[in-house]
């Protein structure tokens, strides 16, 4: 059986849930660097710029582990996959406070190749399970748990540093993917039932190899361009996600909690905008206006937040987050779900896995690119400035995505 075929038998809403779950852990243990990043630099005696370049390193390995997971994914399974790499992430977690010179490079490649599956095979899950009339939705539902993970990890994590220290801070971590492992392993038989054990054959008609997703986005149209949308507007997110807290308690001077709690409204932002699009892109029938709000929205993020000032007040800071979020977070499931509608049925986890590519790419060169920029010019507010034309390259591409009538 044809793994995107669809297919809703029985109770539909568990398989759905779970790779919801497994999303959401696997977000929450990758905001873990970030939301820990002024205690980060403060033990290893780092620069303000090395968190950008550690998550650039995580992304960077969950594409290449994403790339390769479509033969894995088809073998042990969608939810098996991703159990596996959440389990590879809470391993690596021990590391990351221990003052080797390597210990958080592991830790961080670790965290991108547990990461790195989630998207390809939530997407082949939520194809094969999901109502179509709510599908947009749903994947946006989905993506949610991302800046959900991320809103935990704001609000928790800089107070387990303060009161707890390290060993806090990884007890906890590593327990919420475990614990997502074992709630989702429920579900398990039911989403993975039409694996190929026994070998990693590759599906009638589908050539195996890293670049195969890549060049599945030749399938349907506007996918290149829709993908290239994604990438840029990913480096905006990605280097708010990167460098935040360390802006508004390094540059601006807010408390370190102070500055979790402005991370955390971001990230609900990101969690309520993805729902809000979701809805529109499914009455609109079509996610394309939204990706340019979304882009629109992004450019004047960059610009605001350039010009921010410690006394307008935690108030209208933790106001500004949630926008952010809002518009620099709540694409990224509706551009999944139109990566998918334009998709031929037998490919979505191709194209899903090759529209991320870019994607992630967005968050690795986002913020390593910002903290070279960072590292040159010497000032928060003037590289936030130069990040706006990144998200009006967007704009501008957008524009050139075609039409695309459901069947």
């Amino acid at each position: 059986m044809d793994p995107n075929t669809e297919e809703r038998p029985g109770f539909w809403g568990g398989p759905v849930a779970a790779v919801i779950l497994l999303q959401t852990a696997a977000a929450f243990v990758l905001h873990s660097l970030p939301t820990t990043a002024p205690a980060l630099i403060a033990l290893h005696g780092w620069s303000d710029s090395t968190i950008g370049y550690l998550m650039a390193l995580a992304m960077a390995s969950s594409i290449v582990f994403m790339l390769a997971s479509g033969d894995t994914i088809r073998r042990y399974g969608p939810i098996r996959t991703v159990q596996a790499g959440l389990l590879i992430t809470a391993a690596g977690l021990v590391l990351l406070p221990l003052p080797l010179a390597l210990a958080p490079l592991v830790t961080v490649l670790l965290i991108g190749i547990g990461y790195g599956p989630a998207t390809p095979a939530a997407s082949e899950v939520l194809q094969r399970f999901s109502p179509p009339r709510h599908r947009a939705f749903i994947f946006s539902v989905k993506q949610a748990g991302v800046p959900f993970g991320g809103v935990v990890a704001g609000l928790v994590l800089p107070w387990l540093v303060t009161r707890h220290g390290w060993v806090g801070v990884v007890l906890v971590t590593a327990a919420v993917p475990i614990a997502a492992v074992l709630t989702a392993q429920a579900f398990r038989g039911q989403a993975d039932h039409n694996r190929i054990p026994g070998g990693a054959t590759p599906m009638p008609g589908r050539r195996s190899g890293l670049l195969t997703p890549i060049l599945t986005l030749r399938s349907g149209p506007g996918l290149p361009v829709l993908a290239c949308v994604g990438g840029c507007l990913a480096v905006t997110q990605g280097v708010f996600n990167a460098f935040l807290i360390a802006y508004l308690a390094g540059d601006l001077g807010l408390a370190f909690s102070t500055a979790g709690v402005v991370f955390s409204a971001m990230q609900a932002g990101g969690f309520i905008g993805r729902l809000i699009f979701g809805w529109v892109a499914d009455r609109l029938g079509s996610g394309v206006v939204v990706v340019r709000i979304a882009a629109a929205g992004s450019i004047a993020s960059a610009l605001v937040v350039a010009f921010a000032d410690a006394t307008w007040g935690a108030s209208t800071l933790v106001a500004l987050g949630a926008a952010i979020g809002i518009v620099g977070a709540g694409w990224n499931g509706v551009q999944l779900s139109e990566i998918a509608r334009r998709s031929p049925p037998s490919a979505i986890s191709e194209t899903a896995a090759g529209a991320t590519t870019f994607v992630f790419a967005g968050f690795v060169l986002g913020p390593a690119g910002f903290g070279l920029a960072l590292s040159q010019v010497g000032s928060f507010s003037h590289v936030f400035a130069g990040l706006a034309v990144v998200p009006a390259l967007a704009l501008a591409l957008s524009l050139a995505v075609p039409r695309f009538v459901r069947d």
